[in-house]
């Protein structure tokens, strides 16, 4: 049985992830839980996520998981680590004797839980509250004054606040102003505004190295200096490649000695990466992340849609994907600065083609738009169920190189 399963970051007030939220479905036109069994689909769901392994999943972070009331009634909550989870009650949960007993035990075993998507006068409020830790309010389906109102009168009991689904920075500073300790959405990802912002020279010379690195044919002389010349680039550099992850057999001494011992094409990718990360200083880590999971997936995913000598245009892509988040400008303008295959453009733009499409299965596989994937897997002809292992196997990636980085 095929199980996807996506993960949406969840920061603190400095834009700091805490935690993901595991979203999962199930099967190629990626059904609910409720739409097979909660029984089966729970176990599944469980099983899953112990094979996968949690910590490669959300980068030893906790994990959010959503419960209905036949899984919590199921006992699964319990195969999973209490210290590694968040079990959220949904809204859909009815509450009675039997579901107050389950949320009891697990908050004695020391398990942390939360209400999602509580409103005003929730019917789980009474019963449920003193259980839980956490309470995550919809920025969608309340107003201003209801999310206010909810934050007065839980915020005296203890409970850590979530803001979910905040789609702009406005957003997320009145959240954070008005007591949210917690915030999930896109707002990391979408700028405020575009016109009259100017790049700092910094971001705008990793711009310039990005388009360099996508020349046919590499001046090593040339690239060395330009890494060189600034100190903070080539610190990262080699930090990077001296991580845990890459596992070298002799430590890289210097920028040279980096450029030979990658090669050309490796170069290209890692150097890449580490151009996002310097001009991510300012913004939140998490785009850095996303970056490297997309580019990952997008360079596997190539052999199986039928462009697996576009591998490195893959990860390139992948990689450049966000700077529009990242440098706060229309991805047009950026995209008129590098040096980039005509497809690999009209990709980044959203316009027709294979390069296109596959972003956009990147992006629905984040989004866990399960409806979306086995529709984008169809034009790419490939199968649903190894795009879903690829996308699991770069989140892998991605923690590993990252986090053996830190």
């Amino acid at each position: 049985m095929d199980f996807w399963v996506g993960r949406q970051p969840i920061f603190d007030g400095q834009v700091v992830v805490q935690a993901y939220e595991l979203l999962y479905r199930q099967g190629q036109q990626g059904l609910r839980s409720s739409d097979q069994g909660d029984q089966a689909t729970a176990q599944t769901i469980v099983h899953s996520l112990l094979d996968l392994g949690l910590p490669s999943l959300t980068g030893g972070r906790r994990a959010y998981i959503n419960f209905t009331r036949e899984m919590l009634l199921g006992g699964y909550v319990e195969l999973l680590p209490k210290d590694g989870v968040v079990v959220e009650i949904l809204e859909t949960v009815d509450v009675d004797d039997a579901v107050v007993g389950v949320c009891s035990e697990l908050q004695r075993a020391g398990y942390c839980l939360a209400l999602d998507d509580f409103t005003p006068g929730d019917a789980r409020g009474p019963a449920l509250l003193p259980l839980c830790e956490l309470v995550k309010v919809d920025f969608v389906e309340t107003s201003e004054e209801e999310r206010a109102a909810l934050a007065r009168a839980l915020r005296p009991s203890g409970h850590t606040l979530v803001a979910e689904k905040v789609e702009t920075e406005q957003e997320f500073e009145w959240a954070r102003a008005n007591g949210f300790s917690l915030h999930q959405g896109f707002f990391f990802a979408r700028p405020t505004t575009v016109q009259g912002r100017v790049n700092p020279t910094a971001k705008l010379s990793y711009v310039r190295l990005l388009s360099t690195l996508r020349q046919p044919v590499l001046d090593f002389d040339e690239l060395e200096r330009t890494v060189k010349s600034d100190v903070a680039l080539s610190h990262k550099l080699l930090r990077m490649l001296n991580s845990a992850g890459f596992g070298w057999r002799r430590r890289i001494e210097s920028v040279r000695h980096a450029l030979v011992a990658l090669g050309e094409e490796a170069i290209r990718k890692w150097l890449s990466l580490v151009c996002i990360a310097s001009i991510a200083a300012d913004r939140p880590q998490e785009l850095v992340v996303q970056s490297l999971s997309r580019a990952w997936f997008l360079e596997q995913l190539g052999p199986h849609v039928g462009m697996g000598d576009r591998k490195t245009d893959l990860f390139f892509m992948g990689i450049v994907s966000l700077l529009g988040a990242l440098l706060l400008r229309p991805m047009d303008e950026i995209v008129e600065q590098l040096t980039l295959a005509k497809d690999v453009e009209r990709g980044l733009l959203g316009q027709d083609g294979r390069m296109g499409e596959a972003l956009e299965l990147a992006r629905a596989l984040e989004n866990a738009d399960w409806r979306a994937v086995p529709v984008i897997c169809g034009d790419l002809s490939t199968d649903p169920g190894i795009v879903a292992r690829l996308y699991v196997d770069a989140v892998r990636e991605t923690s590993r190189i990252l986090g053996a980085e830190d």
